[in-house]
């Protein structure tokens, strides 16, 4: 399971490492590794909406406080770990591994990273406007 999830966030780094590369962004390896951090913290979040529709663990705002400072140290955290799992010598790594993808596959897998990275964002939305 780990494994899985790690060549997700791998191929997901890729994908968007060369996004930000055709468009000539400045540092598309910092832009991806926040596109990474972004995608699992909002599997985090996802994962304390659910926890806390069930058990009801924060309800008065001193708790919501705590939770969005924990956020905030845990986005931080996401971001300084990616960085150094993802430093240039990997983006080589995963060129060899992806770069020969056929086009077909590509096109799937595409479809598949972005309907991943929009459920955390629907779920929570929706979860809080019918809440």
């Amino acid at each position: 399971m780990i494994r899985k999830s790690k060549m997700l966030f791998d191929y997901l780094f890729y994908r968007s490492y060369c996004f930000y590369k055709k468009f000539d962004d400045k540092d598309p390896l910092f832009m991806s590794v926040l596109v990474v951090s972004l995608f699992q913290l909002l599997s985090i979040i996802l994962v304390f909406v659910l926890t806390n529709s069930i058990f009801k663990y924060v309800t008065e705002k001193s708790d919501l406080f705590i939770v969005k400072a924990v956020i905030v140290l845990l986005s931080l955290g996401l971001i300084l770990l990616n960085y150094q799992l993802y430093k240039a010598n990997k983006v080589f790594e995963l060129s060899e591994r992806w770069d020969k993808e056929d086009k077909i596959k590509r096109i799937k897998r595409g479809w598949f990273l972005s309907g991943l990275l929009l459920f955390p964002i629907v779920f929570v939305v929706c979860y809080s406007v019918f809440k």
